[in-house]
């Protein structure tokens, strides 16, 4: 038989020869009170701390934020009051009866570069010359970058005809462009980030340049697009140039950047730029991982007031939260049109790349929803 504890004090405690034991007394409750007490005040600390530190990062990302250029307006109404181009109706459209996959893990962002530097007629809405959708899916874990050529020939929803891609967004605004994006492409876009080509000079220059492989082709054809850059920024038109012998691996400025990224005469034209652009943009992302946390907020400070968007604070900081998860996965980079399955038209206004749509929207489709790439 287990012996039962003597929970008495010592001095009412039984004696040997007493022949009645006495009743045990029952262990008191403590209090809601005292139970609080007990609470170590480091705890109380830790707490408090991880509330600051919770309070400090929101209020720190919503200033961040604040310093975005954020757009929700309706930009269909934007529309171009000079000449449209004079080309084939565009009422041959695909319909989007397939659009019937879960899209609950993948989200599509549309990154617009503008180019309006030197355009005549363009002063106040350039050219989409870069254009690319980057998706991000969970459930592959993987990050797909896909260029969509300046010169593909696309049908404009509601407008009757089709030119461009890069001219959609000049003509007829942001909103039509990418609803002539999701229309002939078959791809739902989520959110768009808009920056002019000159943002890209900060960027890099904040960053202290970006070493990148250049031919001698390429430095032949940047030398014109520095100059322009230089003029336009107020340096000697000879500042920042490179000499094509000088061909290799090399760290560019931001201006040299810039310039690099707007040739379209070297290599394979359009198609080689939209691999620099790709490039570029891998290149800042693996530059951006090296930099320190003051150097990031001195690079988010300078960078974001050149950006446009309309991602929402919530989507931005569920974007940035997951960011390390994000950074993980892996990096897929695709172009549209894919191999064999596009060719040239030549017309009075201009040449265009005709493209197999439907080839084009299943190997885009696959490539970011089902994590295919071939």
């Amino acid at each position: 038989m287990s012996r039962k504890k003597d929970y008495r004090p010592s001095h009412m405690a039984a004696s040997e020869n007493s022949n009645v034991e006495p009743k045990p007394e029952k262990p008191r409750k403590k209090s809601a009170k005292a139970r609080r007490r007990r609470v170590h005040p480091a705890i109380w600390i830790t707490a408090a701390v991880i509330i600051l530190l919770i309070g400090g990062s929101y209020l720190g990302f919503s200033y961040f934020y604040s310093r975005l250029n954020v757009s929700h307006s309706d930009h269909s109404t934007e529309t171009w009051q000079g000449e449209k181009p004079e080309t084939d109706a565009g009422d041959d459209l695909p319909d989007e009866e397939n659009w019937d996959y879960d899209v609950s893990d993948v989200t599509n962002i549309l990154l617009i570069g503008v180019d309006n530097d030197n355009l005549e007629g363009l002063e106040d809405r350039g050219n989409a010359d870069g254009l690319m959708i980057l998706s991000v899916n969970k459930s592959t874990k993987q990050v797909v970058l896909s260029s969509l050529m300046r010169d593909v020939k696309v049908s404009v929803p509601g407008a009757g005809y089709k030119t461009k891609l890069t001219l959609v967004y000049h003509y007829e605004g942001l909103a039509t462009l990418i609803d002539t994006i999701e229309q002939n492409f078959g791809i739902p876009i989520d959110n768009y980030v808009m920056v002019n080509y000159l943002s890209v000079v900060d960027a890099v220059d904040a960053m202290g340049g970006i070493e990148l492989e250049v031919t001698s082709d390429e430095l032949y054809w940047m030398e014109p697009k520095i100059i322009n850059l230089n003029e336009l920024l107020g340096q000697d038109a000879d500042a920042n140039l490179i000499d094509p012998s000088q061909a290799g691996t090399l760290t560019l400025n931001g201006i040299q950047t810039a310039a690099f990224l707007r040739i379209r005469y070297a290599g394979d034209g359009d198609f080689d730029r939209t691999g620099r652009a790709r490039t570029v943009l891998m290149a800042l992302a693996n530059k951006a991982r090296d930099l320190n946390m003051a150097e990031l907020l001195s690079l988010a400070n300078r960078i974001l007031p050149q950006i446009t968007t309309d991602l929402s604070q919530t989507r931005a900081l569920s974007l940035l939260v997951n960011m390390p998860k994000f950074l993980s996965y892996d990096m897929v980079s695709n172009r549209i049109p894919i191999d064999d399955s596009w060719y040239f038209e030549n017309s009075n206004i201009g040449s265009f790349v005709i493209i197999d749509l439907p080839v084009n929207r299943e190997f885009l489709y696959r490539s970011i929803y089902e994590g295919a790439n071939d």
